[in-house]
């Protein structure tokens, strides 16, 4: 399958007034090649929320005067869970409404980081790895790969969709349906997932070939993996997320978007001060790391450097 083959749509999903709508639509804009189409699916709620948010930035508002960029409806009944996106991306009839070859989908704690103007990686499925650590290692995959941030050729995930529905998979959420496909196609790696996205901080930057890689894109990169409820985790852990937003600062507004703020492990809220851009040093023990971090994000000042990248 190769991606040049088709029509491109990069997909975001978002019935609510979230502020990073703005935001995740001008990395799109900016981060991938004009050959993408770009939508936003919305509710009557937050129809206004989204025409003020577009309307607000040049970029966005000639991407949508150009056609590139558009809005549409939400035809799904929305509830006041997680379910009824789960349930709407394993029908057969909405990817066949996408009018699309190869889907990229987008969520509002979603980033493309890369400087690359295509994904990757190109697989009928891929998405961030969950629930495991990367093990640096060019082994074959089996496991769930999240579906926040991820990359969908429309054909494969229709005929997925009947094969499970056939294996009474209906309680099955989209992306582990969509993991469970991909367990028969052969030639990904955990490298593979590992160059495409991150997801809830579980990889993120790593070695190959003696050099350092960074994700293409990211997914929620303050989420749970893989600590419980948000604890900034071991030194290790902690400069692996210092290094990914060093690699990608733009991150630092993307969390700070997030409505209602996202708690970290001591219910403290997180902002763009989460760490500054210096090293730690080796020898240096969790708890000291885990207070100069905490002293920086409540003392240090808000990056600008996304506001000066839309204002240009």
């Amino acid at each position: 399958m190769l991606l040049t083959d088709g029509v491109k749509l990069a997909l975001l999903v978002e019935p609510r007034p979230s502020p990073a709508i703005g935001l995740v639509l001008f990395n799109a804009c900016r981060r991938l090649s004009c050959s993408w189409n770009i939508t936003i699916l919305h509710s009557d709620e937050n129809r206004e929320f989204v025409l003020d948010s577009i309307h607000s930035n040049r970029r966005l508002r000639a991407e949508m005067l150009q056609g590139r960029l558009r809005m549409e409806l939400l035809r799904a009944t929305i509830g006041t869970s997680s379910e009824w996106y789960s349930q709407m991306l394993q029908s057969g009839s909405f990817w066949s409404d996408l009018r699309a070859d190869w889907v990229l989908t987008l969520q509002s704690d979603t980033w493309i980081c890369g400087r690359e103007k295509d994904p990757p990686v190109v697989k009928p499925y891929i998405g961030g790895m969950s629930y495991q650590r990367g093990s640096k290692s060019d082994a074959p995959f089996v496991g769930h790969m999240n579906g926040g941030f991820s990359l969908r050729n429309v054909k494969w995930v229709k005929i997925c969709i009947k094969q499970m529905k056939a294996k009474k998979c209906s309680a099955c959420v989209e992306d582990e349906l969509f993991s469970m496909c991909m367990k028969h196609e052969p030639g990904i790696s955990i490298f593979d997932l590992m160059r495409f996205s991150s997801d809830n901080k579980w990889t993120g930057c790593f070695d190959d070939g003696g050099q350092r890689v960074c994700p293409w894109g990211v997914h929620m990169p303050w989420g749970n993996g893989p600590m419980p409820n948000g604890e900034l985790g071991t030194l290790e852990h902690v400069e692996e997320r210092l290094q990914l937003y060093n690699y990608c600062p733009e991150l630092f507004q993307l969390e700070n978007s997030q409505s209602p703020k996202p708690l970290d492990g001591k219910g403290l809220r997180r902002s763009n001060q989460f760490a500054q851009r210096t090293k730690f040093k080796p020898k240096e023990r969790t708890s000291e790391v885990r207070e100069r971090v905490r002293e920086e994000r409540l003392n240090g000042r808000s990056t600008r450097r996304i506001n000066r990248a839309q204002a240009r």
